[in-house]
């Protein structure tokens, strides 16, 4: 289940425009260039983790949200 939702939300970061379903925002302000998006659309319980410097995303996790 999270392998297919990871490749769904992937899809969707892709997209132009970015799918209002999905709710990417800034982890730290402190570090410019990570990058947290829920992985299910209907629910918050995990997050993807994403480096996004200089327009070049990197993958870094997937993890429970508390």
């Amino acid at each position: 289940m999270q392998r297919a939702s990871l490749a769904d939300c992937f899809q969707d970061l892709l997209a132009d425009p970015l799918s209002a379903a999905r709710r990417l925002y800034l982890l730290n302000p402190k570090r410019a260039d990570v990058y947290s998006v829920d992985l299910f659309t209907k629910t918050t319980t995990h997050k993807v983790t994403l480096t996004i410097p200089d327009g070049a995303a990197t993958f870094r996790r997937v993890d429970g949200h508390p």
